[in-house]
C-alpha cells in the first residue's frame, strides 16, 4: 500500500484555513490560490493508487471549488470589481478540507487482508 504524508495534509488544510481571510483584498486572496491548487494536483497524484475513494472525491471537489473560484476572482480583477472572499466562501472551504482528511484518519483494510491505519503503511 502506498503511504500518504497525512501530517502534510493536515497542515495544508490548517494553512489554507489561516491564508483565506474573509473581506481581504481580492487579489491578495486570488494570490494566496496559487499554491493549495498546485498542492492539490500533487497531492492527487500521490493518492491515484491509495484505496481512499472519499478523501480523492473531496480532494478533487476542493480543487475544482478553488480552481473555479481562482478564475471568478480573476475574472474580476481583470475588470476591476472588488468582490473579497465572503465567509460563506471561507466555510464551504472548510467544510471540503474536512470532508478530504476525516477518511484517511479511519482504518482501513488493506489489500492484504490485515486491517492497518493509512500512516505510513
Amino acid at each position: 500500500m502506498e503511504k500518504i504524508e497525512l501530517f502534510k495534509l493536515y497542515r495544508f488544510g490548517c494553512e489554507i484555513k489561516q491564508q483565506l481571510v474573509t473581506g481581504e483584498p481580492m487579489v491578495e486572496t486570488w494570490m494566496k490560490l496559487s499554491g493549495p491548487i498546485q498542492w492539490l494536483h500533487s497531492f492527487l497524484a500521490q493518492i491515484a493508487v491509495v484505496p481512499a475513494p472519499k478523501t480523492r472525491q473531496a480532494a478533487f471537489t476542493l480543487l475544482t471549488y478553488l480552481h473555479d473560484m481562482s478564475q471568478r476572482m480573476l475574472e474580476n480583477i481583470q475588470a476591476k470589481i472588488e468582490v473579497p472572499i465572503n465567509v460563506e466562501a471561507n466555510v464551504k472551504i472548510g467544510t471540503l478540507i474536512e470532508a478530504m482528511i476525516a477518511p484517511l484518519s479511519k482504518p482501513i483494510l488493506s489489500t492484504k487482508g490485515s486491517v492497518a491505519n493509512i500512516i505510513g503503511t
